[in-house]
């Protein structure tokens, strides 16, 4: 959020997973509002908060990685409780030396004030707002799936058809994708073949793509071999690398060539799930009922849909808790 923007973080972005980085401080600050801390517990917890903070890239393509989210909202809840109880920190720790920025990107390499300015003015969720990832995969793959999905719905291509798929990413980008050939499920969420192919082969992208049944599918392990990357001399978004006033970003160029000569090509700029192009109410729906169908009985998903859907008049958030946190009885 507003810690990333004016911050330099080329050296480290590739190291850190920013979730717990960025969003341990955002979650204390968050929870501090709600416990309605004054001004000298809030910086307390934003201290403690960063304490917390770690995530590291390495952690990519296991079951590690996915924690940091989760991670970062225990850390602000813990902190923020940590500080109404007295528990003290540097009540400066986004600029003091040795605190975050320090750490992190180094002096010179930051800009506070600047970081400051625009705290509220506008709120993140308001401008740019909240994206929502429609595929449970790496944010990287986002743009080429899209890409991939629009031109095999428009040509109706089988993988049957296809004789090479090209996607244009970045350096970057693939130090995160870091696996072409997953020998996981966790590191084909990090597999740009492994879901291209899984694209092509099934016309969707779920959480299902990411199981062993799904990895061991032998149309899914030829298809990889089909997928080939390649790096345009262009800045592709996303990454906080190099970037400037200037900067011009463009999606990830696809090309799908066919056995009988024909070559289609797509570049997705904005991904479906970005607050430019959000997802739809049944789309949205449809992501909650998959996620959820692993944890929650049928018709518990369908009672917190009602709750969640109007929040707003619920007079006790305990009600939505209990069903939330009900286990799934299988027969």
């Amino acid at each position: 959020g507003k810690l990333a923007l004016h911050a330099d973080f080329k050296l480290m972005q590739a190291r850190l997973n920013h979730q717990t980085w960025y969003g341990s401080i955002g979650a204390a600050a968050a929870c501090a509002k709600v416990l309605r801390l004054d001004v000298a517990k809030t910086k307390m917890a934003l201290g403690i908060a960063a304490n917390f903070a770690c995530g590291l890239a390495a952690n990519h393509g296991s079951m590690a990685g996915p924690m940091a989210a989760s991670n970062a909202c225990r850390n602000g809840v813990v902190a923020a409780l940590m500080a109404q109880e007295g528990v003290t920190a540097n009540p400066n720790i986004i600029e003091a030396k040795n605190g975050f920025y320090d750490t992190l990107v180094g002096a010179g390499h930051y800009d506070a004030e600047r970081m400051t300015e625009s705290l509220g003015n506008p709120f993140y969720i308001v401008s740019p707002g909240i994206g929502l990832k429609k595929y449970p995969s790496c944010y990287h793959t986002h743009r080429a799936l899209d890409g991939v999905l629009q031109l095999i719905g428009e040509h109706r291509l089988s993988d049957k058809d296809i004789a090479e798929v090209e996607v244009g990413t970045s350096e970057r980008a693939m130090r995160v994708l870091a696996f072409s050939t997953p020998a996981t499920p966790y590191q084909a969420k990090f597999s740009m073949p492994h879901c291209i192919a899984a694209a092509v082969v099934d016309q969707q992208v779920t959480l299902d793509t990411f199981t062993s049944q799904k990895m061991e599918n032998r149309g899914i392990v030829e298809t990889r071999k089909k997928v080939h990357l390649s790096f345009p001399d262009v800045p592709i978004w996303p990454g906080l690398a190099d970037v400037g006033p200037d900067t011009k970003f463009v999606g990830n160029p696809v090309t799908i060539r066919t056995t009988d000569g024909r070559s289609y090509s797509a570049c997705i700029d904005i991904p479906r799930g970005d607050p430019a192009l959000p997802l739809t109410d049944d789309e949205l729906l449809a992501k909650y009922r998959e996620c959820g169908r692993n944890q929650l009985r049928p018709d518990d998903i369908e009672r917190s849909e009602g709750l969640v859907l109007g929040l707003e008049k619920v007079t006790d958030i305990g009600t939505l808790m209990a069903i939330l946190r009900s286990p799934l009885r299988r027969a």
